[in-house]
């Protein structure tokens, strides 16, 4: 753990010139916020920064996300502020995550209802095949919930989700998959194709 005071001083140093932390300093930072909660958030609102800055050419964009990427933690042990910013993280940065993909197994972190059900949206969105094993371990109330608030735009593959909410017997979930591919369809996000048979 950092002396007191310390972490007050990465505030400050970080928020005078956020491009001096090197990737691999914010790698350590982040390693060793295992030991300190507030290390731990300072050094996810960090990546989430990095993550919303990511410029450059496509190549330079590509390497840093999955330096990024990488950086993700397996475990979510943090406070609610970090778990929920973990969610949006995992959404942005899943292209580039090491194969196999995955998230954490957000299920068995004790996480409270409001930020369950934005890791179970996240899941739906980079995930759907998830839906086929899993969906009947959440309360039903999260799955209501993560779907009225489920933005398809933002999902790196909309028609797999379109797809798969179609295809499962949950009747919210083929509503789900009827109301996205005309909303998707309208706003030019799906190919045009004729919408599966839902309902």
């Amino acid at each position: 753990m950092l002396r007191r005071g310390a972490t007050g001083e990465l505030v400050a140093w970080l928020a005078r010139d956020p491009g001096a932390l090197t990737l691999d300093g914010l790698a350590r930072l982040l390693a060793r916020g295992a030991k300190d909660p507030a290390l731990t958030l300072l050094g996810t609102l960090e990546l989430d920064r990095r993550a919303h800055a990511l410029r450059g050419g496509a190549d330079a964009r590509e390497q840093d996300a999955r330096a990024l990427a990488a950086m993700l933690p397996r475990e979510l042990d943090g406070a609610p502020e970090v778990q929920r910013l973990l969610a949006s993280l995992y959404e942005r940065l899943w292209p580039w995550l090491p194969a196999p993909r995955s998230l954490p197994a957000w299920r068995r972190a004790s996480l409270p209802p409001a930020i369950a059900t934005e890791w179970l949206r996240v899941q739906l969105l980079c995930d759907p095949s998830w839906l086929f094993e899993h969906v009947e371990d959440v309360p039903r109330e999260w799955l209501l919930q993560a779907l009225a608030g489920l933005e398809l735009r933002r999902s790196p593959d909309p028609e797999a989700v379109v797809d798969a909410f179609a295809r499962h017997p949950e009747l919210a979930l083929r509503r789900a998959a009827l109301q996205h591919t005309r909303a998707g369809l309208a706003a030019a996000v799906l190919a045009r194709r004729a919408p599966a048979r839902c309902c």
